[in-house]
């Protein structure tokens, strides 16, 4: 990357766990759904990525919600003014920013997992997911459209779970 990045804070801003809402029966499959959001403040070079993920049954409302985590994650880059473009904000390198949404995940996921152990959810820790795929859906913009896949009828990135594993993901 080359770039001088600083992890500044990994906060969890919220945290909900709805035990009564799990069943042990089989048919009853879990189904993700993640959130990231990106704001920033170019005079004091931070960028902050908010990331949201939450469980629901895929049989269910997704407003029944079994566990739910936001986790906001601070990064100090250097020189961050040098990414600004007119008309859209900011835009990074498609590697930077896939790394800043990498670690988001990957925090986003720590904090959910220690959460959950103890209760019924302690083996539903969120999978892997594949950060490219991720940030590619969130942030299209910030790849060149030279970069871009042909289009694969919007199919999602496959997310692995515990032993309840999801039958659908979702972002």
């Amino acid at each position: 990357m080359g770039d001088n990045i600083y992890i500044k804070r990994i906060k969890e801003m919220s945290f909900l766990i709805n035990e009564p809402l799990f069943s042990l029966e089989t048919h009853n499959k879990f189904k993700m759904e993640i959130g990231v959001f990106l704001s920033f403040a170019i005079e004091k070079n931070l960028v902050i990525l908010l990331t949201r993920v939450f469980y629901h049954y895929e049989d269910a409302p997704p407003d029944q919600i079994m566990v739910d985590s936001t986790v906001q994650n601070v990064f100090e880059i250097e020189d961050l003014k040098r990414f600004i473009v007119e008309g859209n904000g900011i835009k990074f390198p498609p590697s930077l920013i896939t790394s800043l949404v990498s670690l988001s995940i990957s925090h986003t996921r720590a904090l959910m997992a220690q959460r959950i152990i103890g209760t019924v959810y302690q083996n539903n820790i969120m999978g892997i997911v594949n950060a490219d795929e991720l940030t590619r859906h969130f942030f299209p913009k910030m790849f060149n459209e030279e970069e871009k896949e042909p289009k694969k009828e919007d199919k999602k990135p496959k997310i692995k779970f515990g032993k309840n594993p999801p039958s659908k993901n979702s972002y």
